[in-house]
């Protein structure tokens, strides 16, 4: 204590022309407006750019909790529109009950890993059985398809990306409707390519190439790409078409794992007729 007062002693002239200063600048701006109006402005500044950097460094720290909220806002949207439903309309003469069912849910979960320069590539995330993903669903993003499960475990999943050699997945042409099957050659994780198109098919640059629907992974409408160049194979009735991905591989961080609620009843019934054919 005594050496503090002691100080205050030494430097007294010091803190003396501090206090007047203070009580200078209170007059000044509290006596004259021009000075008045640039005290405030400045003070507002100073203020608002300290709470824009408060702000920031606050939304760092939540940005999980943002994104976790974004993700369920999506999944939730994806659930409403019209390719998430099952349209059960009855139309007879008679009697007219029109109505729709929900057929897809969707699962929002984050990329832990990811490979896109294999010949066979994968991808993890952070949602597993307890979450409710099943083997062999699709997996998306609000830009395209990902992939699909390969295997789970009770909270990770692993998918099979189709940057892989045995992708196989149903799509089609926007406005034509001719379908086939997409497919990754390797190389260029940019690229995948659609065969069985029949070469009367009437296809151009630029299209826009969807899944079919035809399959119980991906709902109808799902993008997958646009079409970079389409040549009729020599010696064959198809096209090679070779499709731009709207997906950026590199560039994943949250995605959607597919739930389609009616797929055990489709792939039973189609496994019925296929048993009963043999």
């Amino acid at each position: 204590m005594r050496n503090l007062l002691l100080f205050f002693i030494k430097y007294n002239a010091f803190f003396l022309f501090i206090v007047l200063e203070i009580i200078s600048f209170y007059m000044i701006v509290n006596n004259n407006e021009k000075q008045n109006q640039v005290y405030v402005s400045s003070a507002n500044r100073m203020t608002g750019s300290f709470y824009e950097r408060y702000d920031k460094i606050v939304g760092f720290w939540n940005l999980g909790d943002v994104n976790a909220e974004l993700a369920n806002d999506n999944k939730r949207l994806l659930e409403q529109l019209p390719n998430a439903y099952f349209d059960t309309e009855v139309d007879t003469i008679e009697v007219r009950d029109s109505f729709f069912e929900q057929q897809y849910r969707y699962i929002p979960a984050k990329i832990v890993n990811n490979s896109i320069n294999r010949y066979d590539n994968y991808l993890t995330l952070n949602r597993g059985r307890s979450h409710g993903i099943k083997n062999n669903t699709g997996v998306i993003t609000s830009n395209g398809i990902i992939g699909v499960v390969q295997k789970t475990s009770k909270n990770y999943t692993v998918v099979m990306s189709i940057l892989h050699h045995n992708t196989r997945i149903s799509a089609k042409i926007k406005n034509s409707d001719y379908f086939g099957s997409l497919l990754w050659k390797g190389g260029n994780p940019e690229y995948m390519y659609l065969d069985a198109i029949p070469k009367h098919a009437t296809i151009e640059q630029g299209d826009t190439i969807i899944t079919s629907g035809y399959s119980s992974k991906f709902p109808e409408g799902i993008m997958v790409g646009v079409v970079e160049d389409a040549t009729v194979i020599k010696g064959s009735n198809f096209y090679d078409v070779k499709v731009k991905l709207s997906s950026d591989m590199s560039n994943l961080s949250h995605v959607f794992v597919v739930n389609n609620l009616m797929k055990k009843e489709k792939e039973t019934l189609e496994k019925e007729v296929d048993a009963a054919n043999e």
